[in-house]
């Protein structure tokens, strides 16, 4: 047998692996999504019209600390509560400041909250002491995919670490 005729069990062999792998890994994932999509039904077959509406809207609100009488404080909680809508766009503020009013606004919440930013340029945009990032038009002169994905890459984990799930980067 030659030397090129060796190497082919071997090279079955690995494509009937990786195979395998990726079949099983699938199935997994559908399970999963399965799980998902039923937990969602459930929830969606249990809320009111109001409530789906209610989740349909996103409120804004100043990140920053309000004293627990504060009428701007009070009416996003009453948002929250009330009106139970389905998440909170932020603008502005400190990084703990944002971070507490997730909190906050998270544990009022019957149904998990959904938050969002513009973050185009790096959270910083928006929330003093996140990173802040050039103008996409920079970016783009820099002409580096390593640049433009390190920057979405950087902006997305700020994000995620803060309780942004939504970046508005430059829109959705």
């Amino acid at each position: 047998m030659s030397d090129k005729l060796k190497f082919i069990p071997k090279i079955f062999f690995v494509l009937f692996t990786i195979i395998i792998s990726l079949l099983i890994f699938q199935s997994c994932a559908t399970t999963q999504t399965q799980k998902i999509e039923k937990q969602s039904e459930k929830l969606l077959s249990q809320l009111t019209l109001r409530q789906k509406i209610g989740q349909m809207v996103m409120v804004r609100a100043r990140g920053k600390f309000y004293h627990k009488n504060n009428a701007s404080w009070q009416k996003l909680i009453s948002e929250v509560e009330d009106n139970e809508v389905g998440g909170i766009i932020l603008f502005g503020g400190e990084m703990l400041e944002n971070h507490y009013l997730i909190s906050e606004m998270q544990q009022l919440a019957e149904i998990p909250l959904l938050f969002a930013s513009d973050f185009e340029r790096g959270v910083g945009q928006q929330i003093s002491g996140g990173i802040g990032f050039p103008s996409n038009m920079a970016i783009g002169a820099a002409n580096s995919d390593s640049l433009a994905y390190l920057q979405g890459k950087i902006t997305a984990e700020e994000a995620r670490a803060l309780g942004v799930q939504m970046v508005f980067a430059p829109v959705l």
